[in-house]
Formats: C-alpha cells, structure tokens, sequence
C-alpha cells in the first residue's frame, strides 16, 4: 500500500462458533485505522461492500482517503454489531508514493537519466551533464566562465558589482557613468599614498551663500541633533516655547531690568497673589494693606455709607459703624466676630458661626442660619436664628420666629417658666387634640401604645366574655364588634396562647 494514497482495505468476516464464513454482514461491520501506532479511529467510509457471497464469502472491503493512508504503519481492524460475528483485520507497512517509478540498475543504484530537477511536477529530464543548466557553458577560468582568482580576472568585466566585505584593488580602476566622470568611486577621508590631481572644474560647488542659506534657513528641526549646538537651540525655539519661557517664569530672579513688564509684575520680587505681590482677589487676602487687613479686618476704625461685602473671616477690634449688613451688603461664608460697640443700622445675615460679644449692639434685623454667641447687652428687631446661645441680657423688641422640621419651637431652648406662662388662651385650638394624639401614639409596653393598652384593659374588664368553661376564652370590644382577645387556657384558667386585635 502506498503512503499517503487513497485505496481499498479488505477485511475477513466470520463466526467462530462454527469456523464458517460471515456473508451478507456488510451493514453491520465498521472498519478502523491506527497511525503509526496511534489512536484507533472509524474509517471515513462506514459501508462495507461484500467482495462475492459464493466466490470470496467472508470477505468486505472499505474505501480509504488518502489522509488515513498517511503513516509508515497502518494497523486496520474492524467488528460487527451482529452477535457471534468477529472481524480479522491487517498490519501494513506504507510504501513511499511513486516510490516503483524510480529505475535502478543491477548495481542498486539510480539511473541518474530519469533524474528531474525543479519544483514537483515541472522539472525536466536530466542527464549528469545537463545538471546545473544554470552554469555558463566556458570552462571555469576562461573568458565568460565561472571566475577563479589569478586566472581569468583581468579578462573579466561586470555591469555591476557589489562587495559587502573588505576588498583591495591592486590594479588600476576605472569607474565611469554616462557623464564619464568619477562620481561612482567613494573616497576615504585619508587617502595614503594617493595623489590627487588639481581639481579645474567642479560642478555645484559650494558657495559661502549656498552654506549660510543651508544653514540658517533651514526650516526642518529634525536637522539640527548635535546636542549644545547653536542649530540645536534655535530649532528648539518656537512661538509657543518662547511664550511659556516668557510668561510662566516662576523664578523672580529672572526679571531684572527695571520698568519691564516682568519687573513691574514680581514687585519687590514677589510673585502676584502673594503677601506683598500685586493684589489678587481671593488669593493674597491675608495682606495687609496700611490700615486694612483683607480676611481679618482688624486694624484701625472701619466706617463704610454703602454696602459691604467680604467672603472670607470679618474680625472688627475698634468702633465699627456700618449702613446695613445683609447678603446684598454683607456676603459671608466664614466666622463673624465683633467685639467692638457696634451700631448696625440695616440687617445682619449670617451663614456660618457669628459671635457678637463684649460689646453694646443694636440691631434693626438678625438672621443667623449657623451656630450664634451673643454675650453682650444686645437690642433686636425681627430676629430669626438656626441656633441661638445667649448669655448676657438680651432685649427682643420684634417678633421672635424659630422653627425646626416639625414647626414646633423645640428649636429654642428655655429656663424655667412663670405662673400662668401658657395658658389656653395663647394656644392654639387644636392644642389640647395634638397633645392628647402624641401621648396616646407613645409605646408604653415594646411597641404596643397606650391608645392599645387601654383597648386591651376595656376589653378584658368591662367587655363581653365567653368559653370561660372551655380552653378557648374570648374577650369582645366594649362596642361588641370583634373579639380583642382570645386565649387559649387549661382547666386552671392559664393562658398559653393569646390572639390580641389592637386597631
């Protein structure tokens, strides 16, 4: 059998109960293949065809692709899904494909006149001579045949020769193009022992034109690598580098010349926004500026006819009058302190901590949403506070309006009452309703409230009973509408189990 070659594989069918033949199996036998000593698997074809019932009984035979033929060693067996039925199968050793082609003489040897060269299914016949068609047909060494150094190598002209290794000239060199010069020949930088004759004409020379455009004109940065060179330095330079080197100097040092734009901007060489650079809002607040501090404003007397507005810390230590202070006057999200006598003529808004102490105030309006000190004599209008802490006398001349999340006044705190304080009068109506729904909502027993505790206690006291007699006592409502309690009990009346409807 052939390697790698589709074919045929027979195989023997028979029963050994009696030693006889197997005809007529053929839909029951499946034939197998293992590889070169491989894993043992169906043949593709799954239909055995039986050779002659009469003639060759016993014997099938199954297709075989070429891909189940490709080993050196093929090992095919087979069975038969009929009871009592075996099946013989065979060992073969492939022979290599066209291998009886080949003609070999009484020496053993190949007959090199059927020998083909070139790519499988294009090569020729060959005889000995023939192989190497490609060498030229002078013998090596003459005139057009193969080169041998020292024999034909003066006779020898190439149209083009590359030398990628060290190579020595011995003789005299031409090397001309079209133009019959020797622009074809790269010279070294040291040329020993060699004399160059006077140069009388040279074609593109450079000029000392040519090299200064070259070089000072020349637009590609990519030129210019050589690190530290006055070429390297230039390229780098760009509308862009020179804006950033200009303008986002951040050494004070740099600037120097007087009146120039960047001395003017680092004064006193201080960067701006910083204590004693040019002012910036919000950045140098903390500068002091003669009698003004911005941020603490605690320096000297203050006294403003308009609004006044500040968005970090307000800190008065002297007499301070303002016009008003409210949050189109006065805007403030830090800490407010006045520990001076203070005269506020408008309102006073604030949303973080305020503390007015150790002063005599008068305010028209105080609106306070943060935490409040107020420790001095102080005189209010309308006042409304998020959180107020008083502890000197405090004289509310206005109405007083403080609410928490239930609208109640638990927001406020207070010592103790007079006689007579609240009365019915100063309540509203619904009072005494919201008062008693609170206290009957409230749990007095785990989750159970005191509204249910007395529904319970009715019930069990007053309301309606039966089974007493029996293991299951109830209890109805005092209206006599649902059982309240129904328990189970002993003989003795212990309750093991009780049913509660408290709605």
């Amino acid at each position: 059998m052939f390697k790698n070659v589709a074919t045929k594989i027979a195989v023997f069918a028979f029963t050994p109960a009696d030693g006889l033949p197997k005809t007529g199996d053929a839909a029951q036998l499946t034939a197998y293949v293992s590889k070169d000593y491989g894993a043992v698997t169906a043949l593709t074809d799954t239909s055995a065809t039986e050779m002659d019932a009469t003639n060759a009984p016993g014997w099938y035979w199954f297709d075989v692709a070429q891909a189940e033929t490709n080993a050196d060693f093929l090992l095919f067996t087979g069975k038969s899904s009929t009871s009592g039925v075996k099946v013989v199968g065979q060992p073969i050793h492939t022979t290599p494909n066209r291998f009886t082609s080949l003609v070999i003489d009484a020496a053993g040897l190949v007959d090199a006149n059927t020998v083909k060269v070139g790519p499988t299914g294009s090569g020729t016949a060959q005889t000995a001579k023939d192989i190497g068609g490609a060498v030229p047909a002078a013998a090596a060494g003459a005139s057009g045949g193969l080169l041998i150094s020292g024999s034909n190598a003066g006779t020898t002209t190439l149209g083009a020769l590359t030398v990628t290794g060290g190579t020595t000239l011995t003789g005299a060199v031409s090397a001309t193009n079209a133009s019959n010069d020797v622009r074809g020949i790269l010279l070294q930088a040291t040329q020993t022992g060699v004399t160059i004759p006077t140069v009388t004409t040279v074609t593109n020379q450079l000029t000392a034109a040519a090299i200064a455009t070259g070089v000072w004109q020349d637009a590609s940065p990519g030129d210019f690598t050589v690190l530290a060179s006055i070429g390297k330095g230039l390229a780098a330079l760009s509308p862009a580098t020179i804006a950033t080197g200009v303008w986002q100097d951040a050494t004070a040092g740099d600037f120097t010349t007087a009146s120039s734009i960047g001395k003017a901007l680092y004064t006193g060489n201080f960067v701006p926004g910083a204590a004693g650079g040019l002012l910036i809002a919000g950045s140098n607040a903390a500068t002091t500026f003669a009698g003004l501090t911005t941020g603490a404003l605690a320096t000297g007397t203050i006294t403003t006819t308009g609004n006044f507005a500040i968005s970090g810390t307000l800190g008065v230590a002297g007499v301070t009058t303002f016009a008003a202070i409210n949050t189109g006057t006065i805007a403030t999200t830090g800490h407010r302190t006045v520990s001076g006598i203070t005269t506020l003529t408008g309102g006073f808004q604030a949303y973080g901590t305020c503390a007015l102490s150790n002063g005599i105030l008068s305010i028209a309006e105080l609106f306070v949403v943060g935490n409040t000190t107020l420790s001095a004599n102080v005189a209010f209008g309308a006042t409304s506070l998020g959180s107020l802490t008083v502890t000197g006398a405090t004289t509310l001349t206005g109405a007083v309006s403080a609410t928490s999340a239930s609208n109640d006044i638990r927001g406020i705190t207070v010592g103790a009452l007079g006689a007579n304080v609240i009365t019915a009068a100063s309540m509203n109506a619904d009072a005494s309703t919201e008062i008693a729904t609170t206290l009957l909502a409230t749990a007095v027993d785990g989750t159970t409230t005191v509204a249910e505790s007395i529904r319970l206690h009715n019930s069990a006291l007053g309301g309606k009973a039966s089974g007493l007699d029996t293991t299951t006592a109830t209890y109805r409502d005092l209206a006599d509408s649902k059982d309240r309690i129904v328990a189970t009990v002993d003989a003795d009346g212990n309750r093991s189990a009780v049913t509660r409807t408290l709605t």
